[in-house]
């Protein structure tokens, strides 16, 4: 059995990981909708607040929320809107869901190579 501190760790990388994927993906998200290719990690972040769509309210919140801030959760969720209202306006997306995967889905249908269209969602 692990000892609670342990557990608590473990907790918290987890957490850290899953915070990072997001930031990652969110950012990656937005140079597609600007279709723009996303440089080397070290500089994404900055060339992303310089996009036209969504780069000047997206960008600082993702940098915040690398930040030590204790709830993140409402600059997600922020995140995750914008996303989304940036996909409807493009015509990717035209579902309600506040949460980004029917969205994923919606936009995987579209897609016309059976080969693309058929990869798992969360494959990279």
């Amino acid at each position: 059995m692990m000892p609670k501190n342990d557990r608590s760790l473990q907790a918290k990388e987890t957490a850290l990981l899953a915070l990072a994927q997001f930031i990652d993906h969110a950012q990656a998200a937005v140079f597609l909708l600007n279709r723009r290719y996303r440089p080397y990690y070290k500089w994404a972040q900055r060339a992303l607040e310089d996009l036209p769509l969504l780069g000047r309210t997206v960008g600082p919140l993702l940098r915040g929320l690398a930040g030590e801030q204790e709830d993140k959760t409402g600059d997600i969720e922020a995140v995750s809107a914008l996303l989304i209202g940036e996909l409807a306006r493009q015509g990717l997306s035209g579902g309600r869901a506040d949460f980004l995967l029917p969205h994923a889905r919606e936009i995987q249908a579209g897609i016309r190579d059976p080969d693309l269209r058929d990869l798992h969602l969360m494959a990279e």
